[in-house]
């Protein structure tokens, strides 16, 4: 379960997080993954109430920053369905606040989470980039799918030279003698 954050130099709005987290999520389709053990496939669909929790301001922000990190990499995300990014704010001071997201790793690496991010922070910073006006691809329900043609290649040429190279060792044409040092 990885994290990263974000320091935002902007005044803290949690409501507008949330807003900028949830049209970030309607735009792109996502906030909730489901993973179906039984066939090795996952779906995902539109969070509609995204969750951000919002840390109150305190004397030592970097203890606290973090406390409040390692106990979000400890804490399991549930299965089969489960929100795979968990937003939360730390205040500094009036000034300044943290955004930070932790996102289980089976959903998105660290690319998908910063293109994600990207989008979610441009925003909530009301940043005019043109980038952000095109969706994200999405993979598609398992990777099986885009693999299996070429995995079956691959996994049936390493079992013919497994037995190519036990048949030949079999033979002793592999083997190499052991011979005694020179006295």
């Amino acid at each position: 379960m990885p994290c990263t954050r974000s320091r935002s130099p902007v005044r803290c709005e949690p409501a507008q997080l949330r807003e900028a987290i949830l049209e970030t999520y309607q735009f792109h389709r996502l906030g909730i993954a489901e993973f179906d053990a039984e066939t090795g496939a996952y779906h995902h669909e539109t969070d509609y109430a995204p969750e951000v929790e919002v840390l109150p301001d305190d004397s030592a922000p970097g203890q606290r920053l973090n406390a409040q990190l390692s106990a979000e990499l400890n804490r399991p995300f549930t299965r089969p369905r489960s929100r795979p990014f968990r937003f939360s704010i730390l205040m500094t001071d009036h000034d300044a606040h943290y955004v930070n997201v932790t996102y289980d790793h089976w959903v998105a690496d660290s690319i998908a989470l910063r293109l994600v991010l990207r989008h979610v922070l441009g925003r909530y910073l009301q940043i005019d980039d043109p980038d952000l006006r095109h969706p994200l691809t999405l993979h598609p329900g398992t990777f099986r799918d885009a693999f299996a043609k070429r995995m079956g290649f691959v996994r049936k040429t390493r079992v013919a030279g497994r037995a190519v190279t036990q048949w030949l060792q079999g033979r002793q044409w592999l083997r190499y003698p052991i011979r005694a040092a020179p006295k």
